[in-house]
């Protein structure tokens, strides 16, 4: 079993006719799971920048072989780190197959301020960019950059 853990943006209006929903999972149909935990309020549609990390997962089918390359090669998403899953009893093999400069010029170009997104970078991309989504409704992180 392969999987990632991505960046996506939400898409839909936010209502109950068309709920919140990652973009990754409308283009590649997988299991996807948000792993963020922002609260995403559909009255008031997505936070932004309208960026969340979410875990898909490559199931064990033919139909699902592929999906993690695909979003690799398509350039709305960013793929932190991906894994695969060799055996039973057998811990993930994690690869992070990503630059910090191309981390840096994909959220700058989703609009993040260049200080925030500075803040993404090293071992743990996939921890650091949760806990820095989490705080994308509070207005502070999508204007200047930030004092530290």
């Amino acid at each position: 079993m392969k999987g990632c853990y991505v960046i996506s943006e939400w898409i839909g209006k936010g209502t109950d006719d068309d709920p919140q929903r990652p973009l990754v999972a409308d283009e590649y149909p997988c299991s996807c799971e948000d792993v963020t935990g922002q609260y995403v309020r559909l009255d008031k549609g997505s936070p932004g920048p309208n960026l969340s990390v979410f875990k898909v997962v490559e199931l064990r089918s033919p139909k699902h072989d592929g999906r993690v390359e695909a979003i690799k090669k398509d350039n709305r998403f960013l793929v932190l780190e991906e894994w695969e899953i060799l055996g039973d009893d057998v811990l993930p093999v994690t690869v992070q197959t990503i630059s910090d400069k191309d981390v840096k010029a994909y959220l700058v170009n989703k609009q993040v301020a260049i200080a925030v997104a500075d803040l993404v970078k090293g071992e743990h991309r996939v921890n650091q960019a949760r806990k820095l989504f989490r705080d994308f409704e509070k207005p502070q992180l999508k204007a200047e950059p930030i004092e530290r």
